[in-house]
């Protein structure tokens, strides 16, 4: 069982802690295949260094790997991260595009909806393309219980939608089939639009000239209601901004501060090394 973890919106709780209690889960439930299957879990690099503190020694067969996370940019790190994909039964997250990049390799992949992370979940447009429609990727739960669940009966063989992933995969990834690459569509499309002459400008019919006067203050008055419209939104926007703010603004600052206090630890650490060349090696 492979969870890989999301970048999150700054502010939210730190996902290590959720992912400890969603070990715990597995490994406590009533189903045996999940007490004694395999768990991977693969930290975001851009919370990394959270990772160094959790240990997971006290549940056999689970391993945090790579340890800080790792960006998969050169052939090493993008082969490390495939073979994480490929070898697992299932992947499980919150919202990232590894879980694409599962359902890619024909994997499962689950999700819970916790309440904590709604701003990066739910709160999102694009994760709502993967949770919803007769495409959907995710296999979602409101609770680690339900989510345990479903988890067991798909090991044991007894997945109510072994397709699902492939259909996603045939819907959003591949739409113009499964060997045509994405980029090569939008590309054709692309240059096939570039390449059409310039649409002619339509004839205004000549009746219209005479209607204008009399719709004009009907139009004006449309306008200025859709502006009014447009400018309540735009407050009651700024206001659930403000109000989301507030609320993440001490959690921001515990972020921000731990942040700085990793780094001030780190340069610590690299001048005494440099000072002490000899207790160092």
């Amino acid at each position: 069982m492979l969870y890989v973890c999301s970048s999150l919106l700054e502010g939210s709780p730190p996902e290590r802690t959720f992912v400890v209690e969603w070990v715990k889960q597995l490994r406590s439930s009533e189903h045996q295949v999940l007490r004694e299957c395999g768990i991977l879990v693969r930290p975001h690099h851009e919370h990394g260094e959270g990772w160094r503190r959790v240990s997971f020694e006290e549940y056999d067969n689970v391993a945090c790997w790579p340890r800080a996370g790792d960006l998969p940019i050169d052939a090493r790190s993008k082969s490390d991260y495939f073979d994480s994909l490929y070898h697992a039964s299932a992947a499980v997250g919150l919202n990232t595009s590894a879980m694409i990049e599962a359902a890619i390799l024909g994997h499962p992949v689950y999700t819970i909806l916790a309440p904590e992370f709604q701003d990066s979940q739910e709160g999102t447009v694009h994760f709502h393309y993967l949770l919803h429609g007769p495409e959907a990727l995710l296999r979602a739960t409101r609770s680690l219980a339900d989510h345990a669940r479903d988890l067991a009966a798909m090991l044991d063989g007894q997945d109510p939608d072994p397709d699902r992933s492939a259909r996603f995969v045939r819907a959003f990834v591949r739409p113009r089939g499964l060997e045509t690459p994405a980029t090569t569509v939008f590309v054709e499309e692309l240059e096939a639009l570039t390449a059409r002459p310039a649409p002619a400008p339509l004839a205004v019919p000549i009746w219209t000239y005479f209607l204008r006067p009399v719709l004009k203050p009907f139009a004006d008055a449309a306008a200025r209601r859709i502006l009014l419209m447009e400018e309540a939104s735009r407050r009651r926007a700024q206001e659930r901004l403000d109000e989301h703010r507030r609320q993440k603004l001490p959690q921001l600052i515990e972020y921000r501060q731990k942040k700085a206090e990793v780094t001030r630890r780190r340069k610590q650490e690299l001048a005494g090394a440099v000072s002490n060349p000899e207790d160092a090696s």
